[in-house]
């Protein structure tokens, strides 16, 4: 069953029949399928707590409400009230047509609005070898830079701020 993100893109938690779809979407060998499938049961995106003191993956497949046709995969590591998105693989169907900027979006928008979590901040990790530009919403930070890794964040109060 599909979550509503915001307005225009849902999500659902990745489950085993999403092998071939995420062979064909992870095409740069650093995540598998087996990866992505590995994290189901970690957290189900609808209970209110996880494990404090740890960390918790979240493997979903976004997909625009209008036609329910996947096109991206996300992997998100949630700690106390934070979240790190790790991981994306946008099926090569969808890739150059805009997706990913409001997907990130509307999935903020899920974390610090519809989440029943306390999510309190938001980090982008982007390999910029893969990821040659910075894809995040214009009002998230750049925080650190090692080598080719960019982590690029934005608080609950700041998200607000720019949707106002």
């Amino acid at each position: 069953m599909a979550t509503l993100l915001e307005s225009d893109y849902q999500f659902r938690v990745v489950e085993v029949s999403d092998r071939a779809w995420l062979e064909a979407a992870m095409t740069t060998g650093i995540y598998t399928p087996d990866d992505a499938i590995s994290y189901i049961g970690e957290w189900d995106g609808v209970s209110d707590s996880i494990p404090s003191n740890t960390h918790v993956h979240f493997s979903v497949i976004i997909s625009k409400v209008s036609d329910n046709i996947p096109l991206a995969w996300f992997l998100t590591h949630i700690t106390d009230s934070s979240v790190y998105r790790t991981a994306i693989a946008m099926h090569p169907d969808a890739r150059g047509q805009g997706h990913y900027r409001p997907i990130a979006s509307e999935t903020a928008y899920w974390w610090f609005y519809r989440c029943p979590l306390d999510i309190q901040a938001i980090v982008n990790i982007v390999d910029t070898s893969l990821v040659p530009k910075i894809v995040s919403p214009s009002h998230y930070r750049t925080i650190q830079t090692e080598g080719n890794l960019v982590y690029r964040t934005v608080t609950k109060e700041e998200d607000e701020a720019s949707r106002a």
